[in-house]
């Protein structure tokens, strides 16, 4: 079921030029726009969750007909600076993204319930003219000390 979740969603996020940073159990971590920059990063990310959502949507159907487990999730993105390159050792090196952002992204992944696409201020700001969501309750998480301004994604303007 993983690795035909993973087909679908690794699928999209190349179509959208994002990057796939690492598998961390059952959740991919993309990013747009390193290594190699791109235009568009923010709206590119909310392209990719959107049809992934869909996407996902339909494999639930088809695995629901055949009697099938079904894959819940959530999505959360953010925009920012990050520090990107290879970090590790001489015996195993890993490209990948730190910083404040990456971990904001990871906290509104966690809180995104099924079928949820949580962005951050910051990406909504870059996107809100091409974008429909809906603010939510500012939600406390690790790592910041007042709340943070979420909304969730319902669409795409075309």
């Amino acid at each position: 079921m993983l690795n035909e979740y993973f087909e679908i969603i690794i699928d999209v996020i190349f179509r959208f030029h994002g990057t796939i940073n690492k598998f961390i159990g059952d959740a991919i971590m993309a990013i747009y726009g390193a290594p190699f920059a791109i235009d568009d990063p923010a709206m590119r990310a909310v392209r990719t969750a959107v049809e992934i959502e869909q996407r996902i949507a339909i494999l639930n159907h088809r695995r629901k007909e055949e009697q099938k487990p079904v894959v819940h999730m959530g999505i959360g993105i953010n925009s920012g600076q990050a520090i990107a390159g290879n970090i590790g050792s001489e015996r195993r090196m890993e490209y990948t993204v730190i910083g404040d952002e990456v971990n904001l992204a990871q906290r509104l992944e966690a809180a995104a319930r099924e079928g949820e696409i949580f962005i951050s201020q910051a990406t909504w700001e870059k996107v809100r003219e091409r974008v429909e969501a809906r603010a939510r309750d500012p939600m406390t998480v690790k790592g910041k000390s007042i709340p943070i301004r979420v909304f969730e994604v319902v669409g795409v303007k075309d």
